[in-house]
């Protein structure tokens, strides 16, 4: 018996596949369901280079990246509806 599911959530909507049938499958074994989403650190190809970007142009990206993760975790709620398992969301 399944009774402990841990989700990577996507922030792109492309990569919605994994989060319903992992909400699937938490529902058919009344398991609950932990989903983590990460705002990944931008990366530019002045860095790579041995430059450095611009802060504003870090700070504004790093905003989107964190935007989107945080998007994520109401997405999947909202899919959740109002199944009787347990749902933990949180954004790093």
């Amino acid at each position: 018996m399944i009774k402990d599911i841990a989700l990577h959530l996507s922030a792109d909507t492309k990569h919605e596949a994994a989060a319903n049938y992992a909400v699937s499958v938490a529902d058919a074994f009344g398991a609950h369901l932990a989903a983590i989403t990460f705002a990944y650190e931008p990366v530019s190809l002045v860095t790579l280079m041995g430059g450095v970007p611009p802060a504003d142009f870090t700070n504004s990206q790093r905003a989107l990246a964190e935007e989107a993760a945080k998007a994520a975790i109401p997405s999947l709620a909202r899919r959740r509806g109002g199944l009787g398992s347990p749902l933990t969301c949180g954004s790093r």
